[in-house]
């Protein structure tokens, strides 16, 4: 039977379908979604989509799409609207149409809009389509269930969704077709799928290969080398792997030293870069065009988070591709398994700037008086307080209009699950200032420029090596007891075997299952033995002649000299304070070493500390922690 293609015969046809419609004139109340399977459909509206603007041309995608659409159209069907979008098919499609990419290009082509706007003008009754045709399923969405969905929501707004290489077939039977449709969503998501896991195994290899990806970072150049796929080669392309820029690498270990000995803050940092550019060249962008000719925090702070400078490759730390390159946990970086090039700094370095940064994280740059319009008050011992429950920072606060107190709360949002991390943490803990700068101050006149410094280290370290020897051999004996209990669960096991005379094929297996457990726990245990034998509580002690490096101050000098000065001191020390509110003692510590001893002098000369008569700085010496465990602040 001949299909109609005049238009009124056809309104006579299905009126419940075409409704209002301002463009014919035709009646009808619009009743969608009563589409009889069989009814034609004559106009149409065309959905493309291209993934990628630089390995594919949408100029010659997109009109090839069309034009695949357009050779199975029915007799009298029309395309009378253009959707099409320049982007990722595995996207939300509420998160597509967003980028104005399709702009770069002269597509030859009108375009209404993205798929966003198709389900939008899909929705309104006065609509001038009834169905939308597209040249694969594949090109709606590559994930099944936006597919799906998108299409899902089409019908029950009464609009097919066709397909150009499945045909157009008025039959009212559809279920091989839906099923043909279905497998192919599936086969376009595995195929992505597979395509982007392949992709992601030779990133990984690229990476432990040593292959540099990008631009160098600051302190290496390009070493590139001929790409080794002949094509690619003919291409002009290149693999670069890392190596010494002899001019700015020493600037990379200056700012790593910086972080580490003296604490500074990014901004500080690039501070003290921009006073001498010619000591410290900064960094010049690609191609020239975006350089600042001076630092700034934030290219600190990149060098400073940048793990290539250990010598390791390291690839994924940003999602370039999915999430515009917002940077992803350390758990997913890809880390070679070896150095590929030379380091700058050491891995130990790289860890301990990085941990500075969780440390001073919300907390201003050095000692300095806040010049914020909206500071009123100022606080010595901002910053340096932690928390031993939760570890959080503790805040300072003002009770009574004059008593300064630290406090660490639980409270908003994220209060259930802060809760749950810790049930035991009080709801609100507060700690006046004045006992912890007085504990504060005790602890430097008597540990670190004391007289007596010597003796007290060494009580603390002896007490400090006996803790640690005594849980070290507590370890082995409950791993060597562990060990024991395993052997006689194992021999137990066989003499149950002994002693049953039936036995079935349940029983069997169950055993089998227990006996692979025990063994499995049994080898675990071993090598942790094993481990833990080969190693040593280390001595502390071998540093205590740092302590040479420093002068000697009495309480009352200290108590005496301006906060900005203390802060100065506190900052190159590396000051810790934890509060135990359950115990009331505070743990306060520094560390001392070769790196923050010319910073410690020199804040040592502007209090006019008493130098000692010591000589040289002892060769191989590593770092010295001074602490006092228990310190308990004086309560008036």
């Amino acid at each position: 039977m001949a299909m109609s293609t005049d238009v009124e015969s056809v309104a006579a046809s299905r009126p419940w379908i075409l409704g209002p419609d301002p463009r014919r004139g035709l009646p009808g109340p619009p009743m969608y979604g009563l589409r009889p399977a069989d009814a034609p459909i004559l106009d149409l509206v065309f959905l493309g989509r291209v993934s990628d603007e630089d390995l594919q041309d949408p100029t010659l995608s997109l009109p090839r799409q069309v034009a695949s659409c357009q050779a199975v159209l029915p007799p009298g069907g029309r395309i009378v609207a253009f959707y099409w979008d320049i982007e990722s098919g595995r996207l939300d499609p509420d998160r597509r149409g967003n980028r104005k990419i399709h702009e770069k290009f002269s597509v030859p082509i009108p375009r209404d809009g993205g798929i966003k706007d198709l389900l939008v003008a899909a929705s309104k009754p006065d609509r001038v389509f009834d169905g939308v045709i597209c040249e694969a399923v594949d090109r709606v969405a590559r994930r099944t269930y936006y597919g799906v969905k998108i299409e899902h929501d089409l019908e029950k707004m009464g609009i097919q969704l066709l397909a150009a290489d499945e045909g157009i077939s008025n039959l009212r039977k559809r279920a091989t077709a839906i099923l043909t449709r279905r497998v192919k969503q599936a086969t376009a998501e595995w195929y992505v799928l597979e395509t982007l896991e392949k992709a992601w195994d030779g990133f990984c290899e690229h990476a432990t290969q040593g292959w540099n990806i990008g631009v160098p970072p600051y302190g290496y150049l390009a070493d590139s080398v001929p790409h080794p796929v002949p094509a690619k080669r003919a291409d002009g392309l290149k693999k670069t792997r890392l190596q010494i820029d002899p001019v700015r690498a020493h600037v990379i270990e200056t700012m790593f030293l910086w972080r580490t000995s003296e604490r500074l803050s990014v901004q500080r940092i690039s501070n003290r870069l921009d006073e001498d550019h010619d000591l410290y060249p900064p960094p010049v962008a690609v191609g020239g065009r975006r350089s600042r000719g001076s630092w700034s925090h934030r290219t600190v702070a990149d060098i400073l988070e940048n793990p290539k400078y250990t010598g390791y490759m390291v690839w994924n730390r940003r999602a370039r591709a999915s999430a515009n390159g917002k940077r992803n946990p350390p758990e997913l970086w890809v880390w070679s398994p070896k150095p590929t090039h030379v380091p700058i700094i050491s891995l130990e370095t790289y860890r301990a700037a990085s941990e500075i940064a969780k440390v001073r994280k919300g907390s201003r740059s050095g000692p300095r008086v806040n010049r914020h319009p909206a500071a009123v008050n100022e606080y010595l011992m901002r910053s340096y307080i932690r928390c031993a429950i939760c570890q959080r920072r503790m805040e300072p606060d003002i009770r009574k209009g004059q008593y300064i107190y630290f406090r660490c709360r639980i409270r908003g949002r994220e209060s259930d699950e802060l809760r749950t991390r810790w049930p035991q943490h009080p709801a609100n803990i507060y700690v006046p200032q004045q006992p912890i700068i007085e504990a504060v101050l005790d602890f430097f006149a008597d540990r670190v420029f004391g007289r007596d410094r010597y003796h007290l280290l060494s009580a603390a370290v002896r007490e400090s090596e006996d803790l640690e020897r005594s849980n070290w051999k507590a370890k082995i004996t409950n791993l060597e007891e562990s060990l024991e209990d395993l052997d006689r669960r194992r021999a137990r096991l066989i003499r149950t075997l002994e002693t049953v005379d039936d036995l079935d094929e349940d029983l069997i297996k169950d055993v089998n299952r227990r006996s692979v457990e025990i063994s499995r726990d049994r080898k675990q245990k071993k090598e942790d033995l094993a481990r833990l034998r080969g190693t040593s509580p280390m001595s502390t002690g071998r540093d205590a002649a740092l302590l040479d490096q420093l002068g000697t101050i009495g309480r009352r000098e200290l108590a005496r000299a301006p906060d900005p000065l203390l802060r100065a001191l506190f900052d190159v020390c590396q000051l810790e304070i934890t509060y135990d509110v359950s115990a009331h003692l505070f743990t306060c510590a520094v560390q001392l070493d070769e790196g923050n001893m010319q910073a410690i002098g020199g804040v040592s000369d502007a209090m006019g500390i008493t130098k000692n008569p010591a000589g040289g700085l002892p060769a191989g010496l590593g770092m010295l922690d001074v602490r006092s465990e228990g310190l308990e602040p004086p309560t008036s």
